[in-house]
Order: structure tokens, then sequence, then C-alpha cells
């Protein structure tokens, strides 16, 4: 993959295939993995015969010739992806404000400690 690029979703009837940056981290490669798989679960009726799917505004200066997904999808795609990789019950019974225990819970779900800082501030956790 470019390396301004860190995943993508094909779809070849009848299968759609996630792929995954290499180069990144393992943390990254697991986010945009889960990334992939809401915009699969969450906007595949988008593809419509289209080969993959791509964001509405053009990238790395070319024309972006499938469409359609638009900001509010990609917003939508990352929100599923942290619900699924650092859901909100165990980070809210999990987290201990004394020892602010971030990085031990970004090891336990797989995930960036700047993810996981700002998963626990957008659901009120920790400020």
């Amino acid at each position: 993959m470019p390396p301004d690029s860190s995943g993508r979703i094909d779809y070849e009837e009848p299968f759609c295939t996630i792929t995954v940056n290499a180069d990144e981290g393992p943390q990254r490669r697991r986010f945009t993995a889960a990334h992939e798989l809401g915009h699969y679960l969450l906007h595949r009726d988008l593809l419509d015969g289209k080969q993959h799917l791509d964001r509405l505004y053009s990238q790395g200066g070319h024309d972006n010739p499938y469409g359609p997904l638009s900001p509010s999808h990609e917003v939508q795609a990352n929100k599923f992806a942290a619900d699924l990789l650092m859901p909100a019950g165990p980070l809210r019974v999990k987290y201990n404000a004394g020892t602010d225990n971030v990085p031990e819970l970004a090891k336990l779900c797989g995930v960036s400690l700047t993810a996981m800082q700002i998963r626990l501030r957008s659901l009120g956790i920790r400020p």
C-alpha cells in the first residue's frame, strides 16, 4: 500500500477484502482493520458495483473515481472501531483514576496510548 494509506476495503463480487498497510505498527493495523470492518458493516450498501470505497474528497492529488464516502462516514467507522476495540463498559470498570492506568488499558485492548486517551476522554471517564 502507498505510505499515505492505512487500509481499504475492496469488493469483488461476492466478496469484500479488507487490506491494512503492513508497514504500520500493530496497534495502527488493528484499529485500521476494525475501521474497515465498520465500513463493511455500516456502508457496504454504498459499494453498489464499485470496486472499492474511497473518501469523497481527493487523496494525494489524485481524482477519486469511486466515492462516495464522506467525512461523516469516516467518523462512523472510527466510532465503530473504538466501540469494538475499547468497549465502554469494561473501560469504566477497569479505569483507575488513582493510578491513571491508561498504558495498561491500551495494552489490554491492543491499541495505542493516544487512541486510549482519546477514547477515555470521549467517554467522559478521564479529562
